[in-house]
């Protein structure tokens, strides 16, 4: 029932289905790493990621606006503290796609991470954005693995701190898992689905909480307080909890996609306080 009242719940000022993300096709080889920075695009759209820092994924301009203060991941392995993933090592970093995809890859001796990025821009003259992501932690050992991997998101709709609502969707009934996440303020939505598998954890908080937490030397478990969280300075995290078997792979992959010029009616807002929007939105990939 959800599904389908939320279908209706963001008008657009010019009608369209949420295009899916294309396959991804390597078509560049290994770059150097000394400089940080790499930013993808198309059309009017585009996002710069520091790959050395916990900066992370910190613009995602659209039309000329930047939406995004700081998108970054953490792990922690068995009941070590968290560590953002720029410490696993310098990544090795590929571009594809042509402008649209950057894949970074961080690794040691025991395991190895993975993020592939993909930008579709130009979507609804100008006024949507969409960013696919996979995931991949591979377990290089001879033994099973316990890893925790964590993802931080700050964004800053509209470009302006402050003003933000957000909520984590209700666990999957299925899965018992958390898969969605909706962010609004006045003429802006962001709307993030897991396609798989779900979280394990969830939380959102004004800054810095979040944060703080995961840089504070301690092993953590989100809260999974998930909101509605707002209006204010809000930022949300998800938290996966894997058993890696030895040699095995686990793969995230999940969409995030931010509108304009997007007016939630107010059943939406009742949605929200209910247990938030569900989100249908999914990512095909060729192997």
């Amino acid at each position: 029932m959800l599904t389908a009242l939320f279908s209706g719940c963001i008008r657009e000022k010019q009608p369209s289905a949420l295009l899916p993300i294309l396959s991804i096709s390597l078509l560049a080889g290994v770059l150097t790493a000394n400089a940080q920075v790499f930013s993808i695009s198309e059309g009017n759209a585009s996002a710069d990621i520091n790959v050395g820092g916990q900066p992370g994924m910190f613009n995602w301009n659209i039309a000329g606006q930047d939406q995004l203060n700081q998108q970054w991941f953490w792990y922690r392995t068995g009941v070590g503290p968290e560590s953002s993933i720029d410490t696993i090592s310098a990544p090795t970093v590929t571009t594809y796609n042509g402008t649209r995809g950057l894949q970074t890859t961080y690794g040691n001796s025991q395991f190895s991470v993975r993020i592939d990025y993909l930008i579709s821009g130009g979507l609804l003259a100008g006024t949507k954005s969409i960013i696919g992501e996979e995931i991949t932690i591979n377990n290089l050992s001879g033994a099973p693995l316990p890893f925790h991997f964590f993802q931080y998101s700050d964004f800053n709709l509209g470009g302006i701190p402050g003003g933000d609502n957000v909520v984590v969707g209700a666990p999957n009934f299925v899965t018992s898992k958390y898969n969605v996440v909706d962010q609004f303020k006045p003429g802006f939505a962001l709307q993030e689905a897991v396609v798989t598998p779900g979280a394990d954890h969830a939380e959102v908080s004004l800054i810095p909480g979040t944060l703080i937490k995961l840089n504070d030397g301690n092993a953590d478990v989100l809260n999974d307080i998930t909101g509605p969280v707002g209006p204010g300075n809000a930022a949300w995290a998800f938290q996966w909890d894997f058993l890696i078997a030895p040699g095995g792979t686990e793969v995230i992959s999940k969409n995030k996609y931010i509108q304009l010029n997007a007016i939630p009616e107010p059943t939406c807002l009742a949605l929200l306080a209910v247990g938030g929007l569900l989100v249908a939105a999914r990512k095909s990939r060729k192997n």
